[in-house]
């Protein structure tokens, strides 16, 4: 959350410095009145054609692109959950009357909680007999056998990834339109993506699952938003399964929130 709000406030940092810096004062108009007013245009293009957006909503899995909120019962069932995070610079790259494309960069942040109801520890079994990594519940008895509380825990999936957003928009009213967005993205690991876990609230870091060459490190994502101003609805859903080479290869995240578009 607070390296989230940090980059939020350093993109709105970029934003206002690129507006200080291309806004032609007094002291700029030297020379002939021709090339001031070209040089003004000009700025005043770029400007009006950036647009900043920051995202934030509830996020889970399931095993269609469509029902990620609601949870399923098998390990791989998630609670909906407010922790997904987005940020995307963009260049609007064609403006006519009522519909305008764009494309841009972005971050995105997304974690996952794990249905408590199903026993809380989940973990990747990279050695199932069945030879393929299988997601699983870790019972009371093998909880206790590692010497490992047998309740209060908390199992939770990051994942973060470098999106470029390419998105069409109809403007039916100057405060009303429709959006579409494709994202594709790469994701990428840090200390803090993987399986992640906490007990009785407590994060416990030693038990990170990094899942390197189990969570699949491309996405594209489809998003569709209801503008009301500057404040959008959104629901982004995706054809690609977060996981791969693993027994669950259709499992598919889902999104609901707000977009706040600049």
């Amino acid at each position: 959350m607070r390296k989230t709000f940090l980059l939020l406030v350093a993109a709105l940092s970029l934003v206002l410095s690129v507006d200080a810096q291309t806004t032609p004062t007094r002291g700029h108009i030297s020379g002939s009145r021709t090339s001031s007013v070209s040089s003004t245009r000009t700025v005043t293009r770029v400007q009006d054609r950036t647009t900043f957006a920051f995202l934030m909503g509830w996020d889970g899995l399931g095993d269609s692109p469509f029902n990620g909120l609601t949870s399923t019962n098998d390990p791989y069932g998630t609670k909906p959950w407010f922790n997904s995070w987005q940020l995307e610079l963009g260049y609007v790259v064609y403006e006519g009357d009522k519909f305008s494309g764009s494309i841009g960069i972005g971050y995105e942040s997304d974690v996952y909680k794990f249905d408590n109801d199903n026993g809380g520890f989940i973990y990747l079994d990279r050695n199932d007999p069945s030879g393929k990594a299988t997601m699983k519940v870790m019972s009371e008895l093998e909880l206790a056998a590692a010497n490992m509380e047998t309740s209060g825990w908390e199992s939770r999936l990051c994942t973060r990834y470098i999106t470029i957003p390419i998105a069409v928009d109809y403007d039916l009213t100057e405060d009303f339109g429709l959006g579409l967005t494709v994202i594709p993205g790469f994701g990428f690991s840090t200390s803090h993506t993987g399986l992640k876990y906490k007990l009785h609230g407590d994060n416990q870091s030693y038990l990170r699952d990094g899942l390197r060459g189990y969570v699949n490190p491309i996405k594209c994502d489809i998003r569709f938003n209801v503008k009301f101003s500057v404040l959008n609805l959104f629901v982004q859903v995706s054809p690609l399964s977060v996981f791969k080479d693993t027994d669950r290869d259709n499992v598919y995240p889902t999104r609901f929130g707000f977009m706040i578009k600049l």
